[in-house]
């Protein structure tokens, strides 16, 4: 039986639901999203730094990790309260994952100082995905991606429009396949 704690939904045949296991971490997402972040991490060498919003168990910021060790890049995830587990942390701290514990939009300025100086893969998974996307989104330089999980559920293209001529959808037909509600971007 799958756990299905933190599940938000489940497509029709029952293939893909969320709440399953990555490296013994409860998944907020499903594993096709690890495939997507893959291919974009592949076809982008030119990003230097990961950037994930919503740390929340630390499925993402794991494999992420893993991503950054295998690429020799920065990986940073955001929370606004610690809620990973002291395995979970271990598996952090060893693939040198930074973990910021504050609120994001109090520290904006620092945020986008720092995602602004370098081609940034940038992930809203955090509690205001759209302020996110909208905020971050902005000042990502030329040749950045940016991912938002709950595509459909909590973000849709009418949310984007203030940054619409800034961003290029990647891949939009994978956004929603296998349920992953995923969506992603190139920064013009």
């Amino acid at each position: 039986m799958k756990d299905l704690e933190f599940a938000k939904s489940q497509d029709i045949n029952g293939d893909w639901s969320w709440g399953n296991q990555f490296a013994g971490i409860k998944m907020n997402s499903n594993y096709f999203v690890f495939d997507i972040m893959s291919r974009l991490i592949d076809e982008n060498p030119q990003i230097r730094l990961i950037n994930e919003f919503g740390t929340h168990t630390g499925t993402f910021a794991t494999y992420l990790g893993l991503e950054g060790v295998r690429k020799k890049i920065t990986v940073i995830t955001w929370e606004i309260q610690k809620q990973v587990s002291e395995e979970t942390n271990n598996l952090l701290e060893f693939l040198s994952v930074n973990q910021e514990i504050c609120d994001v939009f109090a520290e904006r300025e620092r945020i986008i100082e720092i995602v602004a100086a370098q081609p940034t893969y940038l992930i809203c998974d955090g509690g205001d995905k759209q302020a996110e996307a909208l905020i971050f989104g902005a000042v990502l330089p030329s040749g950045s991606i940016m991912s938002i999980h709950d595509w459909g559920q909590e973000v849709t293209y009418q949310h984007l429009e203030p940054i619409w001529d800034k961003i290029i959808p990647i891949r939009p037909e994978e956004w929603g396949l296998h349920n992953c509600q995923f969506a992603s971007f190139r920064i013009k």
